[in-house]
């Protein structure tokens, strides 16, 4: 029988190299988050939007590909705002 994985464990088992617009994203919410405990738990959570957002294959170009982030999950700076 075959087992299922969450869509983590196949983020974490497949290798891909990220769009620049997705590197811009998380360098500049890097940059945004203040320094904590769990910066690198969120930083990891929102590569894994991003993983899930290039699977949909709606990017066209990388500043088209960056507006659509910014617009379905909020700036870097309203990311960081939260936390």
């Amino acid at each position: 029988m075959a087992s299922l994985r969450t869509s983590n464990e196949q983020f974490n088992s497949e290798k891909r190299i990220m769009k620049i617009a997705e590197k811009q994203f998380i360098e500049e919410l890097s940059k945004s988050l203040p320094n904590s405990s769990n910066k690198q738990e969120i930083l990891k959570e929102y590569e894994m939007h991003l993983y899930e957002m290039a699977r949909e294959g709606n990017c066209e170009d990388d500043l088209t590909y960056y507006n659509q982030l910014k617009d379905r999950l909020g700036t870097p700076q309203e990311i960081a705002n939260i936390w």
